[in-house]
C-alpha cells in the first residue's frame, strides 16, 4: 500500500493517537484528497489533523469548509427528524432506529463525522398503518427527489409494489425543508433488512423482541441490542458488495462503513459467541465473518483473537475475491466474477471498477451469450 492509502486509514481512526509521522511529511495531497472523498472520510482527517501543521493551508481551508457544511446540514436533518420520532413516539409506535442518525448522535465525537442520507426505522406490521398516517401528517409522501428541478415527484403505484413486495423497506417517504437550504428529508419504513433476493434473512420479530430503549436528545425511540446491531451494520455493507452498479459507485468497500463497524465495536460490549450463534440460524453467520475480516485487515484490531482464530481464513479469502450480484442474477448465490487482487490491495485502486465489469464480461456474460442466450432488458410493470 501506498503511505498515502496508510495515511488515510490510521487518520480515520476516531481515537488517533495525533502523533504525526515523519513519513507523512512528504505526501500526495492531491491523491490524499481524492481518496477521503471517494472513502467519505474527508471529515476525519479535518477533525483530528486541523491543529496541526501537517495539512497545507489550502487544502485545510477545503476540509474545514466540507466540514463545517456537512456539519450544519445534518444538525438541521437531526432536528426534522427528532419531530418525526417524537410524533412516533406519542403516536405509540415503536421505533427501532437503524444506522446513520444512531451512530452520529451515540457512537461518534461529533455529528460533522457522521452524516446520512436518510432515516433508516424499522417498525412492526401491526404499526405501519399509524406510522404512515402520522408521516403523511407531517407532510411527507412517498416520492423522489428530482435534483434538476428542486422539485418531488410521486412514486407509481408499481413501484410503491415493487419496494414493498422485493425490498428491505417500503418506497420512501420524504419532504423538502427549503430553509435554510434546499434539502429533502427522507425516510426509510423498513419491515425487513434483507431483499427477497437475498441468501441471509433477519427475524424481524425476534430483533423487535431484542430491542433496547435508547433515546435521541430525550426522544425516546429503541435499537437493537448490541449484537444485532453490529450484525445489521455488517449486513448493509455486505449488501452493497453485491451490486454491480454499487461497485462502480464504489460504495462496496467505502472506508467509512468499516469506520461505523469498528467505532462500534469500540463503544459496546459485544457478546460474540451469542452474535455468531444467532447469525447462523438466519444465514447471516458468512456474511457477519466475511465483513469483520475485511475490517480487521484494514485496523488490526477490531476483531478479538478468539474469534478470529476460528475463522477459516482460506474460505474467507474465496468469498472475498468473488463478484455477485442480486439485481443481474436475482440470487446472491451465483458468482458473476472474480476479483484479480485481495481486498486490502484493491480498496484504494482506482481502476477496480473496470476490473469488475471485465471480469463480469469474461466470466459471465460472454460465456452465457456463447451458450445462444439473448438478455432483454425489462420493466418490472411489464411482468405483472
Amino acid at each position: 500500500m501506498r503511505i498515502e492509502d496508510k495515511f488515510l486509514i490510521e487518520v480515520s481512526r476516531c481515537d488517533f493517537n495525533n502523533i504525526i509521522q515523519d513519513e507523512w511529511q512528504c505526501m500526495d495531497w492531491d491523491y490524499i484528497l481524492k481518496n477521503a472523498m471517494d472513502h467519505n472520510i474527508f471529515q476525519f482527517i479535518y477533525f483530528n489533523l486541523k491543529d496541526t501543521s501537517i495539512i497545507p493551508k489550502h487544502f485545510k481551508l477545503l476540509l474545514e469548509s466540507h466540514f463545517n457544511f456537512r456539519k450544519t446540514r445534518t444538525k438541521i436533518m437531526i432536528n426534522n427528524y427528532k419531530v418525526v420520532l417524537s410524533k412516533l413516539h406519542v403516536g405509540g409506535v415503536k421505533v427501532i432506529l437503524l444506522k446513520g442518525v444512531y451512530l452520529s448522535k451515540k457512537t461518534y465525537a461529533d455529528v460533522g463525522l457522521r452524516s446520512f442520507a436518510d432515516m433508516d426505522i424499522l417498525i412492526h406490521e401491526k404499526d405501519l398503518e399509524k406510522a404512515f398516517e402520522i408521516l403523511k401528517g407531517l407532510g411527507y409522501t412517498q416520492s423522489e427527489f428530482d435534483s434538476t428541478t428542486g422539485e418531488l415527484l410521486p412514486l407509481s403505484e408499481e413501484r410503491l409494489d415493487g419496494y414493498e413486495k422485493e425490498l428491505q423497506h417500503f418506497g420512501e417517504f420524504i419532504k423538502l425543508e427549503r430553509e435554510p437550504i434546499l434539502l429533502p428529508l427522507a425516510i426509510d419504513v423498513h419491515h425487513r433488512l434483507n431483499t427477497v433476493f437475498d441468501s441471509f434473512s433477519f427475524n424481524v420479530n425476534d430483533l423487535l423482541e431484542r430491542a433496547v430503549l435508547d433515546n435521541i436528545d430525550d426522544i425516546p425511540v429503541y435499537r437493537m441490542c448490541n449484537e444485532d446491531f453490529l450484525t445489521h451494520l455488517c449486513s448493509h455493507l455486505y449488501w452493497h458488495t453485491q451490486s454491480l452498479r454499487d461497485i462502480l459507485d464504489g460504495e462496496d468497500s467505502r472506508l467509512s462503513s468499516y469506520v461505523d463497524i469498528r467505532e462500534f465495536i469500540k463503544s459496546n460490549n459485544i457478546d460474540w459467541k451469542l452474535m455468531f450463534e444467532r447469525a447462523k440460524q438466519t444465514n447471516l453467520d458468512t456474511l457477519l465473518s466475511y465483513v469483520l475480516y475485511h475490517c480487521q485487515l484494514i485496523f488490526g484490531d477490531v476483531v478479538p483473537n478468539e474469534v478470529y482464530a476460528d475463522w477459516d481464513v482460506n474460505c474467507l479469502k474465496e468469498i472475498s475475491n468473488s463478484i455477485y450480484d442480486r439485481w443481474i442474477t436475482r440470487d446472491t448465490n451465483i458468482k458473476i466474477g472474480t476479483w484479480k487482487q485481495d481486498f486490502i490491495n484493491r480498496i484504494f485502486n482506482p481502476n477496480r471498477a473496470s476490473q469488475a465489469l471485465e471480469s463480469f464480461y469474461l466470466e459471465y456474460l460472454e460465456p452465457v451469450l456463447h451458450r445462444g442466450a439473448i438478455f432483454k432488458v425489462v420493466e418490472r410493470n411489464d411482468l405483472l
